[in-house]
């Protein structure tokens, strides 16, 4: 049975959980888990105390945050290897600087989702909030590889500081998208709007696009790709053929 961590009790204050990640859990039993320290606000409590443990991380290396997760902090922030699944919202900094790995989110994220990310996917099949993939304060770098792909929109200052990667985005997006960004792709389904602003699409090795509606990506057309670009490794798969479709990309389901 895949480790399933179900949240017992809705939570009005984060619980900080980045250290239950695949590589970390494998060889515990769900009760050797329950046991692990937690930060819940400015407080240190059990994991056992916030969710009911069940399971155990296999082979695939998958585990599963059920339930109110909103308020979960920092879920497989330095990942490595393996898989998660969050079967609703997540709270922030969802796989902030991850290497490897995947991450699949049914609901909708919070700010800084992927900041620095380094490697691995994550894939939301709701809307994120700001900073996706951007850098920290004070960090001259974002993204310096991996992937995150969004099926809904996503808010301000995507892409912030890029380097490497990419970032596809089904729905609208917002204001000053890669900010800074001197490499990587930024890929939006054109049937989305780049909401108007000051120094939107401003990536520093790519030019401005305008907002408003953009035609649907043909087989062999590009969108932002061509209009924040830079360089992606893609092993051997075409983007375009990854983010196509009729106007709304199929994005890895």
């Amino acid at each position: 049975m895949v480790l399933t961590l179900t949240v017992r009790n809705e939570m009005t204050i984060p619980l900080e959980v980045e250290t239950l990640l695949p590589e970390r859990l494998r060889d515990l039993r769900a009760a050797e888990i329950e046991r692990l320290p937690v930060l819940f606000g400015n407080q240190t409590g059990s994991v056992g105390e916030y969710f009911h443990v069940s399971g155990e991380v296999v082979e695939n290396q998958e585990m599963r945050f059920v339930g109110a997760c909103e308020n979960l902090k920092r879920i497989g922030e330095g990942m490595s290897q393996g898989r998660i699944v969050v079967e609703g919202s997540a709270g922030m900094h969802l796989g902030a600087e991850m290497h490897g790995g995947e991450i699949l989110v049914t609901g909708n994220v919070s700010d800084w989702c992927g900041a620095e990310l380094d490697g691995g996917t994550i894939r939301i099949r709701g809307n994120a909030a700001d900073h996706l993939g951007g850098a920290y304060r004070g960090a001259k770098r974002g993204m310096t590889g991996g992937e995150i792909l969004v099926e809904g929109n996503c808010g301000h200052e995507a892409g912030q500081g890029m380097r490497r990667g990419l970032i596809g985005v089904a729905g609208n997006v917002g204001d000053s998208v890669g900010y800074q960004m001197s490499g990587g792709t930024i890929r939006r389904a054109c049937r989305g709007r780049i909401e108007a602003g000051n120094n939107r699409l401003v990536g520093g090795g790519g030019h401005a696009s305008t907002p408003g509606d953009l035609s649907p990506i043909g087989q062999n057309s590009t969108c932002l790709s061509e209009d924040l670009s830079g360089t992606l490794a893609t092993g051997g798969v075409p983007v375009a053929a990854r983010l196509s479709g009729s106007g709304i990309p199929t994005i890895l389901r």
